[in-house]
């Protein structure tokens, strides 16, 4: 038996990891955003655009663009929260 994780075993840890830890957090960061809105100290504008700036950062990575690509949409499905026109 090898101490290494097999493939599909780091693949079901990172999905388990990202859905514990990384979903969350994005999730709170999006009704943060939208509670900013909501008494007016950031416009939705500037909420999005804080997302967005994020986009580039991601594209920037050394990262295979198949986590660069999902990365990307969450911050898309963030953006769309908070603006459900774009």
């Amino acid at each position: 038996m090898s101490t290494y994780l097999e493939h599909e075993d780091l693949e079901d840890f990172a999905g388990q990891f990202f859905d514990v830890s990384i979903n969350p957090l994005a999730e709170v960061l999006t009704k943060l955003l939208h509670l900013l809105i909501s008494k007016g100290v950031i416009t939705k504008e500037e909420a999005v655009l804080t997302l967005a700036s994020s986009v580039g950062v991601i594209s920037q990575t050394d990262h295979s663009e198949a986590v660069k690509e999902n990365g990307a949409n969450m911050l898309m499905r963030m953006i769309q929260a908070i603006d459900p026109a774009r």
